[in-house]
C-alpha cells in the first residue's frame, strides 16, 4: 500500500516528525517484510482493493532484486550466488491490477490528515472526550474544538474506539521505543505536542446528513477555513539525533504554513460538492471515522445495500485466521479475506466489502497452495496477540518451497536446495550493491551492527489479531501502525543514531 504525502495534499508542508527519512510501503501480507527500513511516526492509510496475494513474510513472491541483499540481475549474466532464482524458486506472473472505485480527494482527506504523519508519532490516549457525541455534527465538530485547542490527544479520542486503539497503541510504543533509542528527548511529553498546529473557523453544513446504514451517516462541510503550521525546530528531539541526522544543521524551509478554504477545494478538486465526511455511532454515541471517510470516497459516494455486507466469519485461534488469509489470498478470495478482518477495527470493510469488490474485478489465483505454517504468538498491549512466521511451505505445481526464521536468519530451501542468509550477509550484499552503482558506503563496526539489529528487527513484525464474539480476526490497520515499533524493537543503544549517520555518509 502506498503511503499519502506526510502532510496535506497539493505542495503542503512536509512531515517535519520524520526528519527526511523515507517512509516504507506496506507489509506484502501477513507478516509481510517491508522493502525498506520504516520512518518513526510514518502513518499508511489502509487500502480497500484487493492486494497481490501473498503469504506471510511476503513469501512466496520473488523477492525484489536490490532489496534487502538480494543482487540485482543482469540479463544474459550467470544468477549470482545466493539469488533466488538460483535456487529455483517460483517466479509467478503479474497479476491483473484491480480497478478502483475512485480516488482518494479532499473530502477524505481532511479527516485523514488528522491521523497522518506527525500526528501519530506523538499522541497518546486520554480519556478526555472519547465518550462520543450526541450527534453526526457534533462528532466533527468535537475534532474542529480539539484542533484549535492544539489537543491532538483530544482528536484521537474523537474517533471511533476501533479506530482510536488501531491508533494510540502503536503510538504509545513508539514513543517509547524512540526516547529509548535517543531520537526524542526524555521528557518528550505526548500530551504537549510541539511542532504542528492547527486552526479551524467558520465551518459551516449542509441542513442534512446522507445516512449510509442505521450506525454510520455522513456530514457535509460547505465552507471554512483551515490553517497548519509546522516548525521542525520545535519538535522534541535530541542534539544526539540532530547532529547523526542533520550533521550540516537543519534543511531550510523547516517552518512551514498552508492556508485551505473549503469552498475552493469544493471548486476545485470536488466538482463544486460538499466536503463528506462520515461517522460511525458506537454504543450510542457519534464518532468521525477515518475509515468510513476513504470507503465513502472509494465508492463514490454510493450508498452499499445490505447485498454488499460481507459477514465477518473468524477463525478458531489467532494461528487459524492467519493461516485462512494466507489460504484466501493465494486463491485472490478476497470475499474469504474480508470475512476475517476485525468487525471492530474494520466494521467498513464489511459494510462496503462487496460494492468496493465489484469495482475491483475478480483476482487470479496464483496457482500456490499452502502446505504448512508455523507460527509464533506473543500478548501485547490493548488485548492483541501478535503473530509471527515461524515457518512457511508453498507448493507451487511440482515444486515445493519452504521458508524458516531463525532468529535474524533466513533459510529457504527451493528444488533441493538450501540457503542460509543472515542479518550480516544481507549488510554484506546491499553494501556491495551500493557500490557497484558507484556509491561509497563506508561501514564502520557500530554502522554495521545497527544495520544488523535493524534487520533482525524485520522477523518481529507480523499480525494483530484479536477476539470478537469467541473468534479471532485479523487487524490489518494495526498491524501496519505496527510495523515502525517492532522493527525499532530490534534496535539497541545507539543503533538509530549509527543508521542515521551512515544513510547521511551515503547522502555524502
Amino acid at each position: 500500500m502506498t503511503q499519502p504525502p506526510p502532510g496535506w495534499p497539493n505542495g503542503e508542508p512536509p512531515d517535519p516528525q520524520r526528519g527526511g527519512w523515507q517512509p516504507p510501503p506496506a507489509p506484502g501480507g501477513p507478516g509481510g517484510w517491508p522493502q525498506q527500513p520504516p520512518a518513526p511516526g510514518a502513518w499508511q492509510a489502509p487500502q480497500f482493493a484487493p492486494q497481490q496475494p501473498a503469504a506471510p513474510g511476503g513469501w512466496p513472491q520473488q523477492p525484489d532484486p536490490g532489496q534487502y541483499g538480494w543482487p540485482a540481475h543482469q540479463p544474459g549474466s550467470p544468477q549470482p550466488q545466493g539469488s533466488w532464482e538460483s535456487l529455483g524458486g517460483p517466479v509467478y506472473p503479474p497479476q491483473p491490477r484491480p480497478r478502483g472505485r475512485g480516488k482518494l480527494i479532499a473530502s477524505a482527506a481532511v479527516v485523514v490528515a488528522l491521523a497522518a504523519g506527525g500526528v501519530t508519532t506523538y499522541i497518546a490516549m486520554s480519556d478526555s472526550n472519547s465518550n462520543g457525541a450526541s450527534s453526526p455534527r457534533d462528532a466533527v465538530q468535537s475534532i474542529v474544538t480539539d484542533l484549535n485547542k492544539s489537543d491532538l490527544i483530544g482528536v484521537l479520542d474523537d474517533l471511533a474506539p476501533g479506530e482510536r486503539r488501531a491508533l494510540a497503541n502503536p503510538a504509545l510504543e513508539e514513543i517509547k521505543q524512540l526516547k529509548r533509542l535517543k531520537v526524542l528527548l526524555p521528557n518528550a511529553d505526548p500530551n504537549n505536542v510541539s511542532g504542528v498546529k492547527f486552526h479551524v473557523q467558520g465551518l459551516t453544513f449542509a441542513d442534512k446528513t446522507v445516512p449510509i446504514n442505521d450506525r454510520v451517516q455522513v456530514v457535509q462541510l460547505t465552507g471554512g477555513t483551515l490553517d497548519v503550521s509546522s516548525d521542525a525546530a520545535k519538535i522534541p528531539f535530541t542534539r544526539e539525533f540532530l547532529d547523526a541526522a542533520f550533521p550540516h544543521g537543519l534543511p531550510t524551509g523547516g517552518n512551514q504554513t498552508q492556508h485551505i478554504d473549503i469552498a475552493q477545494v469544493m471548486r476545485d478538486s470536488n466538482n463544486n460538492q460538499p466536503i463528506r465526511i462520515a461517522t460511525q455511532k458506537v454504543g450510542g454515541n457519534w464518532y468521525p471515522s477515518i475509515f468510513y471517510t476513504i470507503a465513502d470516497s472509494a465508492a463514490g459516494k454510493e450508498v452499499p445495500t445490505a447485498a454488499d455486507s460481507i459477514p465477518a466469519a473468524g477463525g478458531t485461534s489467532p494461528q487459524d485466521a492467519v493461516t485462512k488469509m494466507v489460504n484466501a489470498l493465494l486463491k485472490s478470495d478476497y470475499t474469504g479475506a474480508i470475512k476475517l478482518l476485525s468487525p471492530d477495527e474494520f466494521a467498513v470493510m464489511h459494510d462496503y466489502g462487496g460494492l468496493l469488490l465489484q469495482g475491483a474485478g475478480g483476482g487470479t489465483p496464483s496457482g500456490s497452495t499452502l502446505k504448512d505454517l508455523q507460527v509464533k504468538t506473543e500478548q501485547v498491549s490493548g488485548g492483541v496477540t501478535r503473530v509471527t512466521l515461524s515457518s512457511v511451505t508453498v507448493v507451487t505445481g511440482a515444486d515445493e518451497t519452504t521458508v524458516k526464521v531463525d532468529g535474524s536468519c533466513v533459510d529457504v530451501t527451493a528444488k533441493g536446495q538450501q540457503k542460509r542468509m543472515c542479518a550480516s550477509d544481507f549488510v554484506t550484499q546491499i553494501v556491495s550493491f551500493l557500490e557497484g552503482f558507484g556509491v561509497s558506503a563506508h561501514v564502520t563496526p557500530a554502522q554495521q551492527q545497527s544495520l544488523e539489529d535493524l534487520l533482525t528487527g524485520f522477523t518481529k513484525v507480523g499480525v494483530d489479531t484479536t477476539q470478537s464474539d469467541g473468534k479471532w480476526y485479523l487487524n490489518p490497520a494495526r498491524s501496519v501502525f505496527d510495523v515502525t515499533s517492532s522493527v525499532l524493537s530490534g534496535l539497541q543503544d545507539n543503533d538509530l543514531l549509527e543508521l542515521f549517520r551512515f544513510f547521511a555518509s551515503l547522502g555524502n
